[in-house]
């Protein structure tokens, strides 16, 4: 029976003194504001206790996350930039256009031989490419090729000494597609293909979003 009172006045709320009819004096009631300022600060004190802990937990939590972000694996973005490296005479309808060089090559997807970037990775891409020719009234247009699709075309008639056509497209690509520079099949070309110090034919690619 004394268990279950005292079990009853535990779970009676902590102002149970101002309704206290036998606590009718001034030092009562002050002796019980006194306890239960004692117990609300034992409360607060506890608190700050977790919220420290909290506190040291994220603190280590965030540290751990900086160390991986500053170790981990780095995003490799598939990228080319090729030049030519000799001229490319008697031209004709749909040849492809080759770069012998290549200044920047990750993931290893353009190959110097066939002109070809295959896509390694599926996503959105940006391709630029700068065709120079000399001679006067020399002229060819040029596209860039998908797989059998063009995507971009560009086309150039020297009317001066020399003379460079550059274009640029964005295009969706697939994993395993060949991305290519090529004569156009509308036009027979005129001349030849040039890269010298003063002016690179070259071809660039790299993905935007992959």
């Amino acid at each position: 029976m004394a268990l279950l009172f005292l079990l009853s006045l535990s779970i009676l709320p902590s102002y149970t003194f101002l309704l206290d009819d036998t606590c009718n004096t001034l030092d009562c009631k002050m002796d019980n504001m006194m306890k239960l300022i004692e117990r609300q600060q034992t409360i607060i004190d506890d608190q700050s206790k977790r919220i420290s802990f909290l506190e040291d937990h994220l603190s280590t939590v965030m540290k751990r996350l900086e160390e991986t972000s500053s170790t981990g694996v780095q995003i490799t973005i598939p990228s080319f930039y090729a030049v030519k490296s000799r001229d490319q005479r008697n031209l004709a309808k749909g040849e492809r256009i080759l770069f012998e060089t290549v200044i920047t090559n990750v993931m290893k997807a353009f190959d110097v031989y066939t002109g070809v970037f295959k896509v390694p990775l599926k996503g959105t891409y940006a391709f630029s490419w700068s065709i120079a020719m000399d001679n006067i009234d020399n002229h060819a247009c040029f596209s860039l090729v998908v797989n059998d699709v063009v995507f971009g075309q560009t086309y150039l008639w020297n009317n001066g000494s020399d003379a460079v056509s550059t274009g640029f497209s964005v295009v969706e690509v697939d994993t395993g597609d060949d991305v290519f520079m090529s004569i156009c099949n509308s036009s027979q070309p005129l001349g030849q293909i040039i890269s010298d110090i003063y002016r690179k034919t070259s071809f660039a690619g790299w993905c935007i979003a992959c």
